[in-house]
């Protein structure tokens, strides 16, 4: 039986070991928007997509991660943007399960709801090979 990996858990640990490595201070990285809001305003979400299979143990993956800062460090949020699709990226070597990584996109996605908010968009895929039991 082929059961597939926690890939949510896989990549919060790849963005924090990531970032960490890269010498980026610790923020909160979750699949949910901290409530309440870091009074940096800097932290970051995401969600691993699809699961669509190839066969029965080769899988992709979509990455989506939303880098949050202050409108006046939007400079800094897109460099931490690049960082997070960089590490990301980097998954397909450091990531048993992750096979094939590739960035396909870095874009500012504002939130209209948080005017005093930048945000940038990362979306990388992976393809995954799913361990046998």
């Amino acid at each position: 039986m082929i059961v597939a990996p926690d890939m949510t858990g896989i990549a919060r640990q790849c963005i924090l070991d990531g970032l960490a490595a890269l010498g980026v201070p610790a923020q909160p990285v979750s699949t949910r928007t901290p409530n309440p809001r870091p009074s940096s305003e800097r932290f970051i979400t995401f969600q691993v997509l699809g699961g669509r299979k190839k066969n029965l143990r080769i899988a992709q993956h979509m990455v989506v991660a939303l880098v949050h800062d202050k409108v006046a460090n939007e400079v800094a949020c897109r460099r931490a943007a690049y960082q997070v699709a960089a590490v990301l990226e980097d998954a397909a070597n450091t990531v048993q399960v992750v096979n094939l990584s590739s960035v396909e996109s870095v874009v500012a996605s504002d939130d209209p709801a948080v005017s005093a908010a930048c945000r940038y968009q990362v979306t990388v895929s992976w393809t995954v090979a799913y361990p046998t039991s």
